[in-house]
C-alpha cells in the first residue's frame, strides 16, 4: 500500500468543515503508517484571528508533528495591515466561532509580558461570551480543555456521557480501531470529567447550540495590528519547533485571497525577503506549492517565476533571487513525501 499512498491531504471549506471532523481518521492513517499529512488550514476566514486559530486546531487536533504540512496558513503570513485595509470595519461571527478564536488567542499571549493588559481584556470577553452560550460560570481552565477535546468522535462523547463512562463501548458493535477511538474518550472522560461534560453540552444542547449560533459584530480592529502580528510570530515559533512546513501557494492566494498583486504576496516575509521582513519573524519552514492547477492554469514552475520576477523587479540581482528561490525549493525537497531520487 505505501508504494501507492505516499501521504494524505484534507483540503474542505474552513467555515463550514473544521480540523475536527478529520480528526479521528487522520489518527487512523497515523496508526496504520501513513506518516505524511497536509491539511490546508488558515485561507478562509471571517477575522484573522479565526484564521489563525484554525492553524492552531490543526497542530493541537490533528496532533501535527515532523515533517507534516500546513497548505497556506495566509493567516499567519499576511500583513495585519494590509489585511485590515481590505476589511469593512465590522464583521458578522458566531458567537461560538468567536469564543474558541479568543480562548486559543488568550492562550498563547497570557504568558507575554508585553501583551498582558490586551490579554485581561480578551479574558474578560470569552468569559462573558462563554457565560451567554453555556448560561453558567465556567473557569479558563475547564473550557480551554474542553475545546482541546473536540478532535475526539462526538458520537463517542455523548454515548460516554448517557452511560456514566462505564465500559459501554465493550458491547457496541465496533471494530479494532472505533475501539481504541472509544477508549480515548473514557480515558478523557476520566481525566478532564469536567471538561468532557461541558463539550458534550456543547455538541448536543439545543439551546447551546442556538445561542452559539447566534452572530455578532465584531470590530476587524479588535486587536491592533502589532499584537495580532505577535500572535503570528508564537504561533510560527511553534510550527518551527515541531518542524511542521508551511505549503505557500501564490498565485492561488494572489487570485482569490486579499492580495490585488504579487508583491504583496506573504511568502516574501517567511523567506525574509528585506522588503517584506519584519523584526521578530521567526524562521519559517516554507516550501512551494501549485493548488489547483486545473483552476488557477498554473504549475510549480510559474509560481517559482512569479516570486523571481517580484524579486528582480525589487532590485535584487539574479544570483541574489536565485538564492532565495534555491531555499525554499530545497525544503520541498527535504521534506517531500516521495522518496524516489528523480524527484
Amino acid at each position: 500500500m505505501y508504494q501507492w499512498i505516499r501521504g494524505i491531504d484534507a483540503a474542505a471549506n474552513e467555515l463550514h468543515t473544521p480540523p475536527e471532523v478529520f480528526a479521528p481518521y487522520f489518527r487512523y492513517c497515523q496508526k496504520i503508517g501513513i506518516l505524511h499529512q497536509t491539511y490546508h488550514a488558515g485561507e478562509d476566514f471571517i477575522h484573522i484571528l479565526g484564521g489563525i486559530r484554525q492553524i492552531i486546531d490543526v497542530v493541537n487536533l490533528l496532533d501535527f508533528k515532523l515533517g507534516n504540512r500546513i497548505g497556506h496558513a495566509t493567516a499567519l503570513g499576511i500583513d495585519v495591515n494590509l489585511w485590515l485595509r481590505t476589511m469593512p470595519t465590522y464583521l458578522m461571527i458566531k458567537k461560538s466561532d468567536w469564543l474558541i478564536d479568543l480562548l486559543m488567542t488568550w492562550k498563547y499571549l497570557q504568558n507575554s509580558s508585553e501583551h498582558l493588559h490586551v490579554s485581561s481584556i480578551i479574558y474578560k470577553d470569552f468569559m462573558k461570551i462563554a457565560y451567554e452560550i453555556f448560561g453558567e460560570s465556567i473557569s479558563c481552565e475547564v473550557l480551554y480543555d474542553a475545546m482541546c477535546l473536540r478532535g475526539l468522535e462526538p458520537k463517542f462523547i455523548l454515548q460516554c456521557i448517557n452511560n456514566n463512562n462505564q465500559d459501554w463501548w465493550k458491547f457496541a458493535s465496533l471494530n479494532d480501531y472505533w475501539r481504541d477511538e472509544a477508549k480515548l474518550v473514557q480515558n478523557a472522560y476520566s481525566k478532564k470529567t469536567k471538561s468532557i461534560k461541558l463539550l458534550a453540552k456543547w455538541l448536543s444542547n439545543k439551546e447551546i447550540i442556538e445561542r452559539g449560533e447566534k452572530f455578532i459584530e465584531i470590530r476587524a480592529d479588535y486587536l491592533d495590528a502589532e499584537t495580532v502580528t505577535s500572535l503570528q510570530q508564537l504561533v510560527l515559533k511553534e510550527l518551527l519547533n515541531k518542524r511542521i512546513v508551511i505549503e505557500t501557494l501564490p498565485i492561488s492566494n494572489v487570485r482569490i485571497s486579499q492580495y490585488t498583486k504579487m508583491s504583496e504576496h506573504h511568502s516574501f516575509r517567511w523567506m525574509k525577503v528585506p522588503f517584506m521582513a519584519k523584526i521578530n519573524d521567526p524562521d519559517v519552514l516554507v516550501s512551494l506549492g501549485s493548488d489547483d492547477p486545473g483552476i488557477f492554469a498554473n504549475d510549480i514552475c510559474s509560481d517559482f517565476y512569479q516570486l523571481y520576477a517580484v524579486l528582480l523587479k525589487q532590485g535584487m540581482s539574479d544570483t541574489e533571487s536565485l538564492q532565495y528561490l534555491k531555499t525554499i525549493n530545497e525544503r520541498g525537497r527535504q521534506y517531500k513525501f516521495h522518496s524516489n531520487n528523480y524527484w
